[in-house]
């Protein structure tokens, strides 16, 4: 056989073979392996760049909080002079308030800390001696001076009011427990107070204060000074009242369910319509002229009362 014949019939077997079905098909799986392999990486590698960003996103949005809580109280520290309300920059404590109003609206995670530091700062600025000054000031016999000097006062005490108010607008949706926000002796008097739940008010001076359809639930109230406060409606469901001194409160409609009023003073209180199912009246104190909610039997008062007595009007 010819060299030029053996090349063809050679040529021919190999055109022929069978077997290249079985290389091309696996030629095709080694191409979608790699093109797997290709893209799961790439998709890896994106994974990780997304990761990276949203760590850096986190960490930018942690140091703006960092950076906005500085500076909130740097604001509530300008001229600050513990325990009076005297001192300049009240705008910009005023200002400070509400920085810390808006941390709490957008990073969850640190509500509680803006509250707390609100808290902190009423506490500061409006102890319970400025409600002793406060009185001075009432003392003041010439009408105009004392005119002048409530104003003064309250001008003074403004962003004390500011952020008593932004306490109680907080989210009722996210409420914080009792002791998280502490104004325990705090003087607060004429103070509009609407969601205060859970809020720790120990001994704190409310005298005057609007607490009409305010809610108090499991707030603890214990041994503060609530004489003439109006509570009409206000909501005291589980609250902590006991020696609270409520002479001639207004406690009208008021949910006092499962509430703490041992050993309250409820001299010439108007307790009418009140809800009092599971209240402790445990060592309570009244008069005669106390009011309470119609067909409702109180337990003895703890102390007696004879003509020579104030009569409740």
């Amino acid at each position: 056989m010819s060299p030029l014949r053996r090349i063809g019939r050679t040529l021919h077997t190999a055109l022929v073979w069978p077997g290249w079905m079985n290389v091309a098909s696996m030629l095709t799986t080694v191409a979608a392996i790699g093109a797997l392999w290709f893209t799961n990486n790439t998709l890896r590698v994106t994974q990780d760049q997304a990761r990276a960003t949203e760590g850096q996103l986190v960490l930018s949005q942690r140091t703006a909080v960092t950076d906005m809580f500085q500076k909130a109280v740097e604001m509530l520290r300008t001229d600050a002079e513990p325990g009076t309300m005297k001192g300049g920059g009240i705008d910009s404590r005023i200002a400070g308030v509400h920085l810390l109003e808006r941390m709490a609206a957008e990073s969850p995670r640190d509500r509680v800390l803006a509250y707390q530091t609100l808290a902190a700062f009423v506490r500061t600025r409006s102890p319970l001696s400025e409600c002793k000054e406060r009185k001075k000031i009432h003392a003041i016999p010439d009408d105009q001076a004392l005119s002048d000097a409530a104003s003064q006062w309250e001008e003074q005490s403004r962003d004390v009011a500011e952020a008593v108010e932004v306490i109680g607008k907080r989210d009722r949706d996210t409420q914080t427990r009792i002791d998280d926000i502490d104004l325990r002796s705090t003087c607060l008097p004429q103070r509009i107070l609407d969601n205060f739940a859970y809020v720790n008010l120990l001994q704190a001076d409310l005298t005057g204060a609007s607490l009409a359809g305010a809610d108090l639930t499991g707030a603890n109230l214990s041994a503060a000074n609530l004489a003439g406060v109006t509570l009409a409606n206000a909501n005291l469901t589980g609250a902590e009242v006991n020696y609270a001194d409520l002479t001639r409160a207004n406690l009208h409609g008021a949910n006092l369910a499962g509430a703490n009023l041992a050993g309250a003073n409820l001299n010439c209180a108007e307790m009418g319509e009140a809800v009092l199912s599971d209240a402790d009246l445990t060592g309570i104190f009244y008069t005669p002229g106390t009011r309470w909610p119609p067909g409702f039997t109180p337990p003895p008062s703890s102390s007696s009362y004879d003509d020579s007595d104030p009569k409740c009007e």
